[in-house]
């Protein structure tokens, strides 16, 4: 039975490659968030609270504190698919 030898070239859509740039990048877009906003997407993703305990710690309605979620949250998401655009063309 023939083996295969196992390739070292590193194909730019390696997981590890998109996982560790991903990575980057959410750092970065979190980084230019208001404080805000990041305390309150720490709160409700990371510790992970309800809305209504966000509010709470962060002395604000449910409406408020679920907005100000909502905000930051589309905020990184279109910075990533902006960023994920940037990278996968920059291999085109």
């Amino acid at each position: 039975m023939r083996r295969h030898k196992e390739s070292t070239a590193q194909c730019p859509f390696d997981a590890r490659n998109m996982s560790i740039r991903y990575l980057s990048a959410l750092d970065l877009v979190i980084g230019s968030l208001s404080h805000l906003e990041r305390r309150a997407i720490e709160l409700r993703f990371v510790s992970p609270r309800p809305i209504a305990r966000v509010a709470d710690l962060m002395g604000m309605s449910w409406d408020g504190a679920n907005e100000l979620i909502d905000r930051a949250a589309l905020k990184i998401s279109k910075a990533l698919a902006t960023d994920q655009i940037a990278f996968i063309g920059s291999y085109l």
